[in-house]
Formats: C-alpha cells, sequence, structure tokens
C-alpha cells in the first residue's frame, strides 16, 4: 500500500469515529433543548445529526479541492472515504451483532441449563421439552 492513501485512510477511521460521537453529543443536545412535542424533538435531532454528518464527512474534501487544489488527489480521496466508510461501518456492524447475539445465546444457555437442573431426569418429555423451548430461543 502507497503512502498517499495514508490521509485518506485516517480520515476514514476518524470520520466513523466522529459520527458515533457526534450521535451521542446530538442526542444530549436535543434532549436540554426540552422539546414539548415529539415531532419538534424529531426534526431538532434529524437537523443536528445532518448538519454534524455532513461537516465530518466534507470538509476534508472541501480543503482538498479548494486549498490544496489537486483534483487527482481529491478523486483519490473520495474513493477511499467512499469504500472505506462502507467497509468500515460494515465491519463495526458485523462485530456489534455478533457480540450482541453471543450474550443473548449465553443467557438463554445459561437460563435453560437451570431449568434443566432442577427438572426430575425421569421425566424425559419434559427435558425434552425443556431443550426443544432452548434450541427454538436460540
Amino acid at each position: 500500500m502507497q503512502l498517499k492513501f495514508t490521509p485518506s485512510i485516517v480520515n476514514v477511521v476518524l470520520i466513523v469515529v466522529y459520527g458515533y460521537a457526534y450521535k451521542t453529543i446530538a442526542g444530549k443536545l436535543v434532549d436540554a433543548e426540552n422539546h414539548r412535542y415529539q415531532q419538534t424533538y424529531e426534526d431538532s435531532l434529524i437537523n443536528k445529526m445532518y448538519m454534524f454528518q455532513f461537516i465530518n464527512s466534507y470538509i476534508s474534501n472541501y480543503i482538498i479541492a479548494y486549498w490544496v487544489r489537486d483534483f487527482g488527489q481529491l478523486a483519490t480521496h473520495l474513493i477511499v472515504i467512499m469504500v472505506g466508510k462502507q467497509v468500515a461501518m460494515n465491519i463495526i456492524e458485523m462485530l456489534m451483532d455478533k457480540i450482541l447475539i453471543g450474550r443473548k445465546i449465553s443467557q438463554v444457555k445459561a437460563r435453560y441449563a437451570k431449568e434443566l437442573e432442577t427438572a426430575d431426569q425421569k421425566d424425559i418429555i419434559a427435558v425434552e421439552e425443556i431443550k426443544m423451548h432452548e434450541h427454538m430461543e436460540e
């Protein structure tokens, strides 16, 4: 990998990280506004998220286009950002799903393990029914 892609890759990482930070900040700012109606709350949240994300995503492109004036670098930067952000968001989503689903499955197994311990092992139908419910919830 060449060194010319490094600033774009760093920018992708920062866009993703700051995107999550801005989401939290926007939520807290809107909560502090104390809206009377749900619609105004949602409109304010949408506006704040849009402005934060717009500036976060496009300020580097503006700098390259108008200050550096290197359109070859701008094209490379845009491609790396589009592809890199999509890949980064997909990886984050996949990992979060793995973590959350794994945690839920372990909770289900723990709950049904307790039920299997307390169940009468001679009652095969009850034991199999508990195992069936465990399998369905997993």
